[in-house]
């Protein structure tokens, strides 16, 4: 199909409904004279004629006919599609899935949840809650929040969140008998440092430094 098909037989069909270039110009938003000249287009590359013309009537032939009955539902269904697609637009609905990690859904998420849902009902909202890096395209989501470092080149990184301050916190007597920690992960007497994960309900992290106050 040519690229500027579908706004010709569009603008054919307007000059059908019309029965005038002069009232299906004004419809469209073109001159009459522009008009004229893409009917005259669209004719010499569909290689059949579509109008009768006259100084002062425009009809179908024939053929013009038969394609115009074949157009009308395409024509309504597409611009149908359009409508609803502006609807959208103004009113969400849908599926939006989003990957979090259990950090950031406790943060970003949790408390703005109920009043997502309740200003988007139609909106089906999927979460899945993993600390594993994800590829948000290959597996099919939306959108992704969690630590800025992970998101990849390409993608549109926004805040969700202000800073957030990390700290290792303890019983005085377990200090007392042990170093102080200086990253989220230490062996010294065995312990390490686990957050609640979302699967397992325990997640190691290491490799993050840290302060004790």
């Amino acid at each position: 199909m040519h690229r500027g098909d579908l706004a010709d037989l569009t603008a054919f069909a307007a000059v059908a409904d019309e029965r005038s270039f002069r009232a299906a110009a004004t419809r469209v938003g073109v001159t009459a004279s522009a008009l004229s000249h893409t009917m005259r287009q669209l004719e010499e590359r569909l290689g059949v004629r579509l109008l009768h013309r006259t100084t002062h009537s425009v009809a179908l032939t024939d053929a013009g006919r038969r394609l115009l009955e074949r157009l009308r539902p395409a024509i309504a269904e597409i611009t149908g599609a359009l409508e609803d697609l502006d609807r959208e637009r103004r009113r969400p609905f849908g599926r939006l899935r989003i990957h979090a990690s259990a950090g950031a859904a406790a943060l970003a998420i949790a408390p703005v949840w109920d009043c997502f849902v309740a200003t988007y009902p139609d909106v089906q909202l999927e979460l899945e809650v993993d600390d594993a890096p994800v590829d948000i395209v290959t597996k099919g989501f939306d959108a992704a929040i969690g630590i800025r470092e992970r998101a990849s080149a390409d993608m549109i990184a926004v805040r969700v969140t202000g800073p957030v301050k990390l700290a290792v916190v303890g019983a005085p007597v377990y200090f007392a008998r042990r170093p102080i920690p200086c990253t989220a992960a230490f062996t010294t007497g065995g312990a390490t440092a686990r957050t609640p994960g979302p699967s397992s309900g325990t997640a190691n992290r290491s490799g993050s430094r840290c302060a004790a106050r």
